[in-house]
């Protein structure tokens, strides 16, 4: 993949309200991310799966940054957020998440869990096949301690 240029980068310096993300009352004006953002774009518009891990420090704009692609890009996608939770809790979170995006219309009991992770990522690679999806997975790190064979 061909590097990107600062020069032919947009301009996605736009104000994006996170109060919802974050529960505070003030705007982010996302300066100097636009090459982050067009290599969100690029993944997007490829042809084939992708996958892409963002890390960083905390409390430096990551999920306010996908929120914002998210927001203004209007991919069908599954924003999920991993909670400090046993495993069994997780991949009932996740089976619960990934099943309402897949069938919104349907009302699921809480008790609904996938047998496995991989009964669940086969039920997201079905999704998948239907029609382009983005899932993002928030707080990864609280999946890797309670499930290190999810890597």
């Amino acid at each position: 993949m061909p590097a990107i240029e600062k020069r032919d980068q947009p301009d996605y310096t736009q104000k994006y309200n996170t109060s919802k993300y974050k529960n505070e009352e003030q705007d982010m004006t996302f300066i100097g991310r636009g090459i982050e953002l067009q290599k969100f774009d690029q993944l997007w518009n490829t042809s084939r799966a992708q996958f892409m891990i963002l890390y960083g420090r905390r409390r430096v704009g990551k999920t306010a940054l996908l929120a914002h692609w998210i927001q203004t890009r209007k991919p069908r996608a599954l924003y999920w957020v991993v909670t400090s939770d046993t495993a069994l809790a997780q991949l009932r979170s996740f089976s619960q998440a990934v099943y309402t995006f897949g069938r919104p219309n349907i009302a699921i009991p809480e008790n609904v869990t996938f047998g496995s992770w991989d009964h669940a990522w086969e039920y997201v690679v079905r999704l998948a096949e239907q029609e382009r999806i983005a899932v993002f997975i928030d707080e990864f790190t609280y999946l890797l301690e309670t499930t290190p064979a999810i890597a």
